[in-house]
């Protein structure tokens, strides 16, 4: 079992100055890798939300596919129109980048 030794020593202000500098400098270092830490696992949370969002825009576009072939079969051209205006906004959608995703997501 190791066991840890105290030592102490007398500094002159200059030297505590260092020390005092060098503690500082390994909180600002935890401080900063726990922010990196914060950011990475926010930044997942965001990517999960996006993949959630992808897949519900992508059932959309499905179904306006679908709604589009159905409303075209049945000489429903208005309706037909309007879906395949709303495919090409869907499209649109599904490929945006994804920062701009993660804005959208942050006003709501």
């Amino acid at each position: 079992m190791a066991r840890k030794q105290r030592i102490i020593v007398d500094l002159d202000p200059e030297q505590l100055k260092w020390v005092e500098k060098q503690k500082l400098q390994q909180s600002l270092e935890r401080g900063k890798q726990i922010s990196r830490n914060r950011f990475i696992a926010e930044a997942l949370e965001k990517y999960k939300i996006f993949l959630k969002h992808k897949e519900g825009l992508k059932k959309a576009l499905d179904s306006t596919q679908d709604a589009f072939g159905y409303f075209l079969a049945h000489g429903e051209t208005e309706l037909a129109l309007k879906m395949e205006e709303a495919q090409s906004e869907l499209d649109a959608l599904l490929n945006l980048p994804l920062f701009i995703l993660y804005e959208e997501e942050d006003k709501e």
